[in-house]
């Protein structure tokens, strides 16, 4: 079972999985060793209950992906995830790249990925963690305080801290999931532009995003147009490329930070059962955060364009192209289905 206790449901994109909401649902579920937890630690806000509960979830054989802010991210506190067998973390700032959680969920970390933070001497220097707990000075400003020595001779005006209760409120975080997107281009007629927007849309969130997180697909029955575009046999040997259509995995090629899933070139026939290959292979391009598919001018793909996540109709500048009878109805029919998905 995978769990998870993110602040958002994201039982959607990984099926079989439950959605921890409360810290008490978490001690209250008995895992097992086929278990992944997936541990946030916006649902535990107190560091030192943070760590009890982490210790009982590997005592209990689970294993731990640990997703925490990007202030954690320092050697001592992978140190501290190493001690109780976590070796699978992430450090984020406010948003969460759901691609970087698949990569840890199907590729965990051993402890010799990490043996920097595993030596017995780092071990024996570790010690117990102190708690981390609030302090209110004497106007009764909060402050916070890991258990150092407090003994120090104050600065002169500085008003004495006193020891208090420990507060424990849980604050819903101010977060982002980057869900992946499907992103259809489709034009009414030829020539429109389809495949040159669909490159800009592609580049566009490559400049926004980090590399390698975008694909750039050509539809099986698109003129086939990016191999001479982006001049791909300076990157690789036409002999030595293997479209998706022939095997149905395909070979990318990266370019400036974008994943290229380009038609063999000079094939201007779609290979057979190119359709009915298609969309498993794009539920697996789903794995990274951006998929733009090219899809020339097909406007009569209804399984296709149910699915994505916005539909980028090309028309022309001249409206009058709309009021021939086929593109006129052609278009009507698109808003109708897609009107929620669509944009012109």
């Amino acid at each position: 079972m995978l769990y998870f206790t993110l602040p958002h449901d994201v039982r959607e994109r990984y099926e079989n999985s439950e959605w921890l909401v409360y810290q008490k649902q978490i001690e209250e579920t008995e895992f097992t060793p086929e278990d992944i937890v997936v541990f946030w630690t916006w649902l535990v806000p107190d560091a030192g209950e943070r760590m009890t509960l982490l210790h009982r979830i590997r005592r209990q054989g689970a294993r731990v992906i640990y997703v925490g802010p990007k202030t954690e991210d320092t050697d001592e506190f992978k140190r501290r995830l190493c001690f109780l067998q976590i070796y699978d973390f992430l450090f984020i700032d406010h948003e969460i790249v759901l691609a970087g959680l698949d990569r840890l969920i199907e590729h965990p970390r051993t402890a010799s990925d990490v043996r920097e933070y595993l030596s017995e001497e780092e071990r024996q220097g570790l010690g117990e963690a102190p708690s981390v707990v609030d302090v209110v000075d004497s106007e009764g400003t909060p402050t916070e305080r890991t258990g150092e020595d407090d003994s120090e001779p104050q600065p002169q005006g500085r008003k004495r801290r006193g020891w208090m209760r420990r507060r424990n409120e849980t604050v819903e975080p101010v977060i982002q999931l980057i869900q992946p997107r499907l992103i259809a281009v489709v034009g009414l007629w030829p020539r429109s532009g389809v495949s040159t927007l669909a490159q800009l849309i592609a580049k566009l969130f490559v400049e926004r995003m980090p590399p390698n997180t975008v694909s750039l697909v050509e539809h099986p029955n698109q003129w086939p147009r990016m191999w001479e575009y982006f001049q791909l046999d300076e990157h690789r040997a036409m002999g030595n490329y293997m479209h998706w259509t022939e095997d149905g995995v395909g070979t990318t090629i990266d370019v400036d930070g974008v994943s290229l899933v380009p038609l063999p070139p000079g094939d201007d026939k779609p290979a057979r059962g190119a359709e009915a290959k298609m969309m498993p292979y794009l539920m697996r391009q789903l794995r990274r955060p951006i998929t733009v598919l090219d899809c020339g001018q097909n406007t009569r793909e209804d399984l296709l364009f149910s699915m994505v996540d916005r539909l980028v109709c090309v028309v022309d500048c001249d409206p009058t192209y709309l009021a021939v009878d086929e593109l006129g109805k052609r278009y009507e029919s698109l808003v109708t289905k897609y009107s929620g998905r669509m944009m012109t």
